[in-house]
């Protein structure tokens, strides 16, 4: 009698090369110079540099595996509240009227519909391949797109001073992050990760009544840190 033993290799959780896509979900704690007490000066205007308060942004990530290195793509959105404490120097405003002036009101405490927009390239390594648990490291670069209205700005004239619609701050970054994968279902992943961000924030895009805009260099380059807890799921195509 003989006796035969037959080994069936293991599949894989994931190809040797894929593309994937999926929802993300994300929450920013943000720092640095945007902290609600400062203004900036282009001129006869007068930026707010407000407070961003703690947010979550949703969006998507889409990205391509070879082995164990993989290119990423992901864009997030946000909607988040930020607020003002400081005020802006009155005497910077000339040839007043005091008939049409309302250089005396301070900035709006807090400004409405903002809007909070990140989009970072990603090149990660992951350290185990074929694996229900891939923990992996990240490096990358990013832009942000932070827009702040409601009387954020304002511009001195002859005839006093008027608000302008909205600033919208524009930045250029690097980040590092670690997390893992799990695949509970072949080819189905879940993703955790902690990100690090660094930007770096040198011009600014503004509208006055919301009619045209206008690009400036900030006098002083603005920085800002965020941590970012983010968790998405993805589909191996």
């Amino acid at each position: 009698m003989t006796l035969s033993v037959y080994s069936q290799e293991k599949k894989p959780n994931v190809k040797d090369h894929f593309l994937f896509f999926g929802p993300i979900c994300s929450s920013y704690s943000i720092s640095g110079d945007f902290k609600g007490t400062d203004y900036f000066q282009i001129g006869n205007m007068v930026g707010a540099i407000p407070k961003i308060d703690n947010m979550i942004a949703y969006g998507f990530i889409i990205g391509y595996r070879v082995n164990q290195l993989s290119t990423e793509f992901a864009l997030a959105f946000s909607v988040p509240k930020v607020s003002y404490n400081g005020n802006y120097p009155k005497d910077l405003f000339f040839n007043v009227n005091p008939f049409f002036d309302i250089g005396k009101k301070e900035f709006d405490k807090i400004f409405y519909n903002d809007k909070f927009i990140w989009a970072g390239f990603s090149e990660k390594y992951y350290f185990r391949k074929n694996k229900k648990i891939q923990p992996f490291a990240e490096l990358g670069f990013d832009k942000t797109w932070f827009v702040v209205n409601s009387d954020a700005a304002k511009v001195g004239g002859t005839f006093g001073s008027s608000f302008i619609s909205f600033v919208d701050y524009k930045s250029v970054g690097v980040h590092l992050g670690a997390g893992a994968s799990f695949y509970p279902i072949k080819y189905i992943g879940i993703t955790p990760l902690i990100r690090f961000n660094s930007s770096f924030y040198n011009q600014i895009n503004w509208s006055r009544n919301r009619i045209g805009n206008e690009l400036d260099i900030l006098p002083k380059s603005l920085h800002s840190n965020a941590l970012n807890f983010s968790i998405y799921f993805t589909v191996n195509i």
